[in-house]
This record gives structure tokens, sequence and C-alpha cells, in this order.
């Protein structure tokens, strides 16, 4: 169909040929898209987390609360840490068994996902540590173990000074996660101590920026394919002020149901192409 204006041209049916060729298209674009949503939700977790730990230092305990509010703080740091601890896992389990079976007749595209993510891990202690501290927290609480106020008194004036403390115990990481730390555990017995949370968990977010680009690129001429057949199916409605879709008609007695099955925008553009438009 052509869409301009508010109205909705019928410009031909699919033959059964296309109709296929152009659903698998669809499908692959659209697998790519739900995979950049992945990495997204990771990006938005991660600033949450960080919002959160801003928020909670801007808190001045009074007398009488630090255990009180020390306690609310650690459920909100850990409920925030472990959304991007999740969101971590998650994109990168859904992108091995999504690149290994898209692209099974393409291999080197996994090896390419294969080859970022062992590098990320061997070279970057924060990440390796975070996978494994996901692992940790599902079988054994609390990913950050140490999350307390601490106020001091600096100079004559007495004036007050508060903080708000994040760590992770190596030591107890050790004790009770035993043998899931796996390679990591060589890490935690060189630390053998307290370590702050610090930048952590934004330098595994560079790395999976880092992975996901790999891996996007490696895709890439493969989805141009995908989009070149979209483009094709519907080149006889790309006229000047109308939008290209393709539709599917439910018919009922007193009613008409519409699908459109374009193709996301956002990766369509990504591969340079402008035709798809925002209908609905």
């Amino acid at each position: 169909m052509a869409i301009g204006q508010g109205e909705f041209n019928s410009i031909r049916k699919l033959t059964a040929e296309e109709t296929a060729a152009y659903r698998k298209a669809h499908e692959h674009l659209h697998s790519h898209d739900e995979a950049a949503s992945l990495t997204e939700i990771a990006r938005r977790n991660l600033v949450a987390f960080e919002e959160c730990v801003k928020d909670l230092c801007q808190v001045v305990p009074g007398r009488g609360q630090h255990r009180t509010l020390s306690r609310e703080a650690k459920l909100d740091v850990n409920r925030h840490f472990l959304n991007f601890l999740s969101a971590v896992r998650q994109l990168l389990d859904h992108t091995e068994l999504r690149l290994k079976r898209q692209y099974s007749n393409n291999p080197e595209i996994f090896k390419v996902f294969q080859k970022r993510t062992s590098t990320a891990f061997d070279t970057v202690f924060a990440y390796r540590f975070l996978y494994k501290l996901r692992n940790y927290s599902q079988h054994c609480g609390a990913p950050i173990g140490i999350v307390e106020y601490e106020s001091k008194s600096h100079g004559n004036a007495g004036e007050t000074k508060h903080t708000l403390h994040l760590f992770f115990d190596a030591n107890e990481l050790l004790r009770v996660g035993g043998d899931l730390w796996g390679p990591v555990k060589t890490d935690l017995k060189k630390i053998d101590s307290k370590f702050p949370v610090d930048t952590l968990a934004r330098k595994v977010m560079t790395e999976l920026e880092a992975i996901w680009e790999a891996v996007r690129n490696a895709e890439r001429p493969h989805l141009k394919t995908s989009a070149e057949i979209a483009l094709e199916t519907v080149k006889e409605a790309c006229k000047p002020h109308l939008s290209p879709a393709v539709v599917r008609f439910w018919h009922r007695k007193k009613s008409t149901t519409i699908e459109i099955i374009n193709p996301p925008i956002e990766t369509m553009a990504w591969l340079g192409d402008h035709t798809f438009k925002e209908i609905l």
C-alpha cells in the first residue's frame, strides 16, 4: 500500500514467493532491532543505578538514622545494580544464541562476537568480575555487600562530613561464592580486602558498546541484503509524499483489521535508508 495524507491506497497483492521473501527479510531486520533494544536497556539501567547512587550521596543522616538509612540505601543500590547485571547477561546470552541461529551458514559473524567477548573477559577485570557476579547474585545474595553512611567531624569548627560508602568485600565474596567465581577467584584472592564499586559498571558498559559495535558491523552486509529485499518489495509505492507499507487484512462481517508489517525504521536508517516512515 501507499499511505499519504490520511489515505490508504492499495497497490497490489504480493505473490506467495514475494511474501515469503519479505517475511524472512522483515524477521531478520526485526531481530537486529530487538538486539539493539537490549543494548539500550543495559544503558538505561546503568544510568538509573548511577543516578540512584548520586541521589543517595546527597542524603544527610540525622542522629540515630545511620543504620536505617544504610539499610534503605543498600536495598535501592542493589535493586538498580541487579537490574544492570541482568541486562548485561541478557544482552550477551541473547546475542550468542541469535547469532548462532540467524547466521548458521555464516559462522564468521558469531566468531566476531566470540573473539570480542573473550578479549573483554581476558583483559578487563571489571568485565569478568561483573560477568561472574551475576551468577553470584542469583545464588548467594546482594552483590554490593557494603553500603553504609559515615559521618566525620573535620576541623576546629566541628564541621561534619557525610559519606556514602559502596564496597565489595573480596574475602566475603570468596567465602560465600566458592567455586562460582571460576578464573575470577584468582583476582579476588589478589585483592584480599574491600574494594570500591566506583566505575566498574561503567567500564563494563564500555566493553558492551564495543562488543555490540563489532557484532552489528559484522552483520551489516547481511542486513543490507534484507533491507534491499524490503525496498524492492515496496518500490511501486514509493512516489512523492507517500509512505510504503506491507499490510495484512482480516475481513470480518462488520470490521476489517489491518496489520502493518514494515521493517524497523531505526535499523533501516542505520543502514542508510529513510524510505519507511512512522504511519500510525
